[in-house]
Formats: C-alpha cells, sequence, structure tokens
C-alpha cells in the first residue's frame, strides 16, 4: 500500500515540476515580449501620453511579478524533489522494519519449535519382557510376551493407541508381506514422562518356543503406535515397528536370554494430521 502511494506521489511530483518548469521556460520566452508590446495603437498612445503611470505600476509590476514567480516555482520544483527523497527514505524504512519484524517472528518460531522438539512425548519401543506360562503339573505350556513402551520427553503423551503383532515364521519375512494387523486388540493408554508403558501380553505356544530356539523358525514382532504431545497446533506422531525375537537357552525353563533386533523394513517414525 505504501509503495503504491510512493508511485502516485512521485509521478505528482513529476507533473508539478515539470509544470514548473514550463512555466519557467515559457516566460523566459514570451513573457517580456507579451508584457512590452501594446495590445493595440490606443494602448500605445496612451502609453506615450502617461510615462508617469508605468513607473507607477504597469509593466514594472508585471516584470517583478514573473520573476517572483519564476524563483518561486524553482523552490516550490525543489521542495517537491526533497518530498520525494524523503518519501523514498520513509519507503526504505519500512521495508527494514518488515523484514526486522519478519525476522523476529520467525525466530520466535523456531526458538518455539526448538522447545517443543525437546519437550513433547517421544514414545519408542524399549524392549520385550517375557513370562513363563505354567499349568498346574509345572509344565510350560506357553510363553507370554511384553513389549514395553518408552517415553523419552519431557511431557506426557495424549491419546496413545497402538496395535501389536507376534506371528512364528518358517523363515524370513516375505518380501510382499505388508505388515497388517491381524487379530488381536487396539489398546488406548497413557505414558508419563520419562515413563515406560506396558500391554496386554502376548502369547506363543511352547512348541513354537522350541523351535525358535532350535533355529527351524523365526518369531516376529510389528504394529504402529499414535499418539499427541501436550502442545496444541502439533502434528499427530506415529512410530511403525518390526523386530525379531532371538531366544537363546532353554525354552521350559528361566535360563534363557531374549533379544529383540531391528528388522530391515517397516521401522520408522514420522507425524500425521491429528484425529478428531
Amino acid at each position: 500500500m505504501l509503495e503504491n502511494l510512493a508511485r502516485i506521489f512521485a509521478i505528482g511530483a513529476f507533473v508539478v515540476v515539470v509544470g514548473f518548469l514550463g512555466l519557467i521556460l515559457w516566460q523566459s520566452l514570451f513573457g517580456s515580449e507579451i508584457q512590452n508590446k501594446p495590445a493595440n495603437a490606443e494602448a500605445a498612445q496612451t502609453e506615450q501620453q502617461s510615462p508617469p503611470e508605468k513607473l507607477l505600476g504597469g509593466g514594472a509590476v508585471d516584470v517583478a511579478i514573473a520573476k517572483y514567480t519564476r524563483w518561486l516555482a524553482v523552490f516550490t520544483a525543489l521542495l517537491v524533489l526533497v518530498s520525494v527523497f524523503q518519501f523514498g527514505f520513509l519507503i526504505q524504512a519500512n521495508q527494514t522494519a518488515t523484514k526486522t519484524a519478519n525476522a523476529a517472528k520467525e525466530s520466535a518460531n523456531v526458538a518455539k519449535q526448538a522447545l517443543v522438539n525437546a519437550q513433547r512425548a517421544f514414545v519408542f519401543l524399549e524392549g520385550i519382557t517375557t513370562k513363563r506360562n505354567i499349568d498346574s503339573a509345572g509344565n510350560t505350556i506357553t510363553w507370554i510376551f511384553f513389549p514395553v513402551w518408552k517415553n523419552s520427553g519431557s511431557t506426557p503423551t495424549k491419546i496413545f493407541r497402538f496395535f501389536l503383532n507376534m506371528k512364528p515364521f518358517d523363515g524370513d519375512l516375505p518380501e510382499d508381506f505388508d505388515f497388517a494387523d491381524g487379530v488381536g486388540e487396539l489398546i488406548e493408554t497413557f505414558i508419563p514422562p520419562q515413563g515406560v508403558g506396558g500391554t496386554t501380553g502376548l502369547v506363543v505356544p511352547i512348541a513354537d518356543i522350541e523351535a525358535i530356539i532350535a533355529r527351524t523358525k523365526r518369531l516376529f514382532l510389528w504394529g504402529w503406535a499414535e499418539y499427541d504431545d501436550i502442545f496444541e497446533n502439533t502434528l499427530r506422531h506415529r512410530v511403525e515397528y518390526c523386530v525379531e525375537v532371538v531366544i537363546f537357552g532353554e525354552a521350559r525353563t528361566d535360563k534363557n536370554l531374549i533379544e529383540h533386533r531391528v528388522y530391515r523394513r517397516h521401522n520408522r517414525h514420522y507425524d500425521i494430521q491429528r484425529k478428531k
């Protein structure tokens, strides 16, 4: 808006300056001739018969007024030019102020985003704990796996939802495996800052556990989780994961070691739009 006014003002100033310069040029070329030339014979005779009147005013006054007008035009033109330069400086100052304000706003946004990134909830699959399910005769009939979620952020989660899948395979996962949700339960819970959240257990029969220890089968755990943080106007966070559970030791005693190894696919963390 200010720049448009500046353009209009500059065009107007140019017209005024050109007009004044034209007036000066016109008076210089034709002013003295018109002032000294009698309008008609009668006026010439009157001028010859009345010289005192000419001394008291008439042409002498006109000449003085013409000179004064020329100098006034020059002075006005200078004022117009100075005003144009001042208006240009005003525009430049306004642009500088706008850039400064935008830079300050951008800096504030960066600082806010840095605070959000440092303080927001950040959840990942920290580990897996196990428990043997023993019948009344003391025999191990199943293993129960409990994946553990960890919130490493300084603020709690909001609307933390996840789905877990666990299944033994005869070998590696097929290349066209889509990591879809199988039979299970969608769980919604809460994880405090710097805290952990457990899940319901995933049951695997003892025969599969023995095959996994013998390396004739491979056990995979996959799924996803979504959660919001406590900050307003932020995106919803989603984590997708797939790990292979490797077991060493004995299947029917507690003499064993369990590892979860990150699989080469389906492990990422990204943001999506919040759900209503």
